[in-house]
């Protein structure tokens, strides 16, 4: 408080002028004079007085830290995996979420794979078509060699089945799996190179 009152002294000091100095100085004495000094005797007076309190406030209350630990733990619920979905199998779904259009379609069951269906259909170029009486054929190359097909036979590697021949083009379907396990059928149509449809 005398550090204050000195820095206070000095600003006063250098700010105000010499008149109010006189009046100034009597009134911060009378102002220090009434603060009451604390020493260190009060300090451990007041310290043990305290600690005193605390202890019997702590001996009247019962033990805090055994009825903690006596208290009743809430159970964890119970975990029913058999009511939720394994994640390292695929889904199956309800009956509710079936789309019957999409699980009938399926990849027929059939004979030894063609060999053209070991190729992707972005590697086949239609070269050629031979239209007659006894049926449409078309000519394909991949891998540098040209087969001729026919309609139903298969083409590509998502069982593409070959659907009509025209004169510049071939049309196939294909079955394209899906997320959910079932089939949809996608329109696929192979021009000659360099013609756009």
């Amino acid at each position: 408080m005398k550090l204050i009152m000195m820095q206070l002294i000095t600003v006063v000091r250098t700010c105000l002028s010499p008149l109010l100095l006189p009046l100034l100085l009597p009134l911060s004495l009378l102002l220090t004079a009434c603060q009451e000094q604390e020493s260190k005797e009060q300090l451990k007076d007041w310290l043990s007085q305290a600690a005193q309190q605390s202890a019997q406030t702590s001996s009247n209350q019962p033990n805090q830290s055994a009825n903690l630990s006596a208290a009743i733990e809430p159970a964890p619920p119970p975990y029913l995996s058999a009511q939720i979905r394994s994640p390292f199998y695929r889904h199956q779904p309800d009956d509710e979420e079936t789309d019957f259009v999409a699980l009938a379609i399926r990849p027929p069951q059939r004979g030894p794979r063609q060999p053209l269906e070991d190729h992707p259909l972005e590697s086949i170029t239609l070269v050629g078509t031979l239209l007659g009486a006894a049926g449409n054929n078309a000519l394909i190359r991949t891998d540098g060699k040209v087969y001729r097909i026919r309609i139903g036979d298969y083409l590509g590697a998502h069982f593409g089945r070959i659907l009509r021949i025209s004169a510049n083009a071939l049309e196939l379907e294909e079955l394209l799996p899906q997320t959910d396990g079932s089939w949809s059928v996608h329109l696929r149509q192979l021009h000659f190179a360099g013609v756009t449809p």
